[in-house]
């Protein structure tokens, strides 16, 4: 079975991304280093990651949504603005549910040390939001490429 070359570059976005944001959460939330040992460390954050990435960019809707977004703002389907928009709008979307989900995975929904479940949430989207978009935005092409040599599809 061959997979359509957006599909394959989906699926390597949905596990390089989160793969960058776990190996730099901890520069994010200010902890001292990756935690690679306790089950809510890097690998389990890195899984619960994966598992929404590759959910949500499955999801029709998902991709509707993004599209949905970049019409209302008026860009122009298939110009380069129009793919940098859908980039930073999907990966927006994605951090903002993958962010939920990682909180929820490491400290549950109740108040820690005095800050709510959406205290926390909100300080991780919104002290993360730009590195994970600068880093969607510079992982696109790459992950097309890799999208396009697995796909075994020449670039038109």
């Amino acid at each position: 079975m061959k997979l359509p070359v957006n599909r394959v570059t989906g699926i390597l976005n949905g596990f390089f991304n989160p793969l960058l944001l776990c190996a730099f959460l901890p520069i994010i939330e200010g902890a001292p280093g990756l935690d690679l040992t306790s089950p809510t460390g890097f690998w389990g954050q890195l899984i619960v990651a994966t598992v929404i990435a590759e959910v949500l960019s499955a999801l029709p809707l998902f991709g509707k949504t993004v599209g949905m977004c970049l019409d209302f703002f008026g860009f122009e389907r298939g110009s380069a603005s129009h793919k940098i928009a859908g980039t930073v709008i999907g990966a927006t979307l994605l951090f903002m549910v993958i962010g939920f989900g990682e909180i929820a995975f490491r400290g549950g929904f109740g108040t820690i040390e005095g800050r709510t479940f959406f205290a926390r949430w909100a300080g991780l989207v919104t002290k993360g939001w730009a590195f994970v978009v600068i880093a969607g935005v510079l992982l696109d092409p790459f992950t097309a490429a890799l999208g396009r040599m697995a796909a075994r599809e020449e670039k038109k």
